[in-house]
């Protein structure tokens, strides 16, 4: 759909729960601050997973401590 259109591989394996993925994709240079049209980071599309593992929660806090910003805000106002 449309909140898929402009999205890069690390929001990608954030939402499907890829640790291992998302891990590569910054190790070589993926930025856990850009954003889609919508405003939505790689953190957004984390806590969008339905993975009913740890997974979601393991990344997120990859992403943050790679510098994503846990209070950024979407264009809908979602952190």
């Amino acid at each position: 759909g449309e909140e898929y259109e402009d999205c890069p591989p690390l929001m990608m394996a954030a939402e499907w729960g890829k640790g291992a993925v998302a891990e590569l994709l910054l190790e070589f240079g993926a930025d856990p601050r850009r954003r889609t049209a919508r405003g939505d980071t790689a953190l957004h599309y984390a806590a969008r997973s339905s993975s009913r593992s740890d997974g979601p929660a393991r990344l997120a806090r990859l992403l943050c401590d790679r510098g994503a910003d846990p209070e950024a805000r979407n264009a809908a106002g979602e952190t």
